[in-house]
């Protein structure tokens, strides 16, 4: 029996949906993550940092799905979200980097 393939509103809107159940558990995880300053170890921010890049990809997979299905709107948003969630991986690194700072003497 062959499987009915779904038309290209029904790709979009599942690539949509996909796109923000990532984005927004990416930025659940990202918020509940390790604080700058507050003990937490080397090793648990690197395993942090490394988890909030593969969520990253992940997005970034989906971007390059929707992109390749012909979903260009979908993937355009897909993309904002992907520069958005960059960004606050950026900022988080930038702060645990002045933490760090901050924190060595005393």
């Amino acid at each position: 029996m062959r499987r009915k393939r779904g038309t290209p509103e029904t790709i979009a809107a599942g690539l949509r949906a996909d796109m923000l159940t990532v984005y927004d558990s990416y930025r659940r995880f990202l918020a509940a993550g390790p604080t700058p300053s507050t003990g937490d170890d080397d090793k648990a921010f690197a395993a942090f940092h490394n988890a909030c890049r593969a969520a990253l990809a992940h997005l970034e997979q989906l971007v390059d799905l929707a992109d390749s299905k012909g979903c260009g709107d979908v993937a355009a948003e897909g993309a904002a979200l992907l520069a958005q969630a960059r960004q606050d991986l950026a900022a988080l690194e930038d702060s645990d980097e002045s933490g760090d700072d901050d924190g060595g003497a005393a």
